[in-house]
């Protein structure tokens, strides 16, 4: 009976050995049916094999983005039906439309902050736990740097703060607290 798995050596070849040599001793051994392959070609092989996988996956992802934007444009268009009457009443009380229109945009920007700012401490919350960008519990400088965040008391970060930091005039760079 042959077995139907497959078993995988890696060998680094010693300074002055070609792998031309394992490939023969590979082609030499009939009996071990033996394959020498070079790890950039078999890296290779497994890109193109997986092409397609990837190719779904960015569909997926394209797919579950497009289902969240038509999400909240459903939901913000809740928010407006329910409140029909209210903004008839608005309306009639003498506000402009434009000044009911530039609250309703203020009111979806404040929500569309307050869900950003929760996923992303949730997010990470999450990369902590796996070791990502955070150690021990500490943002790392260059992180913290880059994205403008500043650490809050139980352990998430918040990362809205950083534009909001008075800056010098010509080099941007923050001023000190008063």
């Amino acid at each position: 009976m042959k077995r139907q798995d497959l078993s995988v050596v890696a060998l680094t070849l010693a300074p002055g050995v070609a792998f031309g040599a394992v490939d023969e001793f590979c082609k030499e051994r009939i009996d071990l049916e033996l394959q020498a392959t070079p790890e950039t070609a078999y890296y290779e092989s497994l890109h193109k094999h997986y092409a397609p996988v990837r190719a779904v996956a960015w569909l997926v992802v394209v797919l579950v983005a497009g289902a969240g934007i038509f999400a909240g444009l459903n939901t913000m268009y809740g928010a407006v039906v329910g409140r029909v009457r209210e903004l008839a009443t608005l309306q009639t009380l003498g506000y402009p439309r434009r000044a009911i229109a530039l609250a309703l945009v203020q009111e979806s920007l404040l929500l569309a902050a307050a869900a950003s700012l929760a996923s992303g401490d949730a997010g990470t919350a999450a990369r902590q736990r796996r070791g990502g960008a955070l150690h021990h519990g500490r943002v790392h400088a260059a992180d913290r740097q880059r994205s403008g965040v500043r650490r809050r008391r139980h352990g998430l970060l918040l990362g809205v703060v950083g534009p909001f930091r008075r800056r010098c005039g010509p080099c941007a760079c923050p001023l000190p607290r008063d």
